[in-house]
């Protein structure tokens, strides 16, 4: 697996998780859900998630339903972390620390989407941005299934704060 970043702006840090399905460990199949959790407390905010398929083309996620496990204010729900505009960010809580944060999205009943990468922008802070990351899925939206997983850690030695 090989995870890049690169800075966007002072305050977004861009995240690439690249997930190659022979090497994931989840099957490569198409899913209904797919979601990005952070495990752990944090105060994760995403600006935006985007799903790409085995081509490194964008999925649409026209007419898909954003999932997350909270928001922090509706203008911040997880809409806003999937709406491709870099001023609008999702977060459960900018608060307080929580634990296993997560957004995704339903593609909707009866879909089979096969992602096989996810690219994540998040605010380059320390308390808002995260150090690791599972890229999950689901069929039913209740049980999920870990596809693949990376470290984020010493992914932004270099980052401007």
């Amino acid at each position: 697996m090989v995870i890049t970043t690169r800075a966007l702006a002072v305050m977004m840090l861009f995240v690439l998780l690249s997930i190659v399905p022979s090497l994931a460990s989840g099957d490569s199949d198409g899913h209904r859900f797919w979601r990005i959790l952070s495990p752990g407390d944090s105060r994760w905010a995403v600006i935006e998630l985007r799903w790409l398929d085995a081509d490194l083309q964008e999925i649409s996620t026209m007419g898909a339903t954003p999932i997350a496990s909270g928001e922090h204010a509706s203008w911040a729900n997880g809409a806003a972390g999937m709406d491709n505009d870099e001023s609008t960010y999702w977060s459960a809580n900018v608060k307080a620390d929580s634990e296993d944060r997560w957004l995704g999205v339903d593609f909707g009943e009866g879909a089979a989407v096969a992602v096989a990468e996810a690219e994540v922008m998040q605010y380059n802070h320390e308390v808002y941005r995260v150090f690791r990351a599972y890229l999950e899925y689901s069929d039913d939206g209740v049980v999920w299934d870990l596809y693949d997983q990376a470290d984020l850690e010493d992914q932004c030695d270099h980052c401007e704060l």
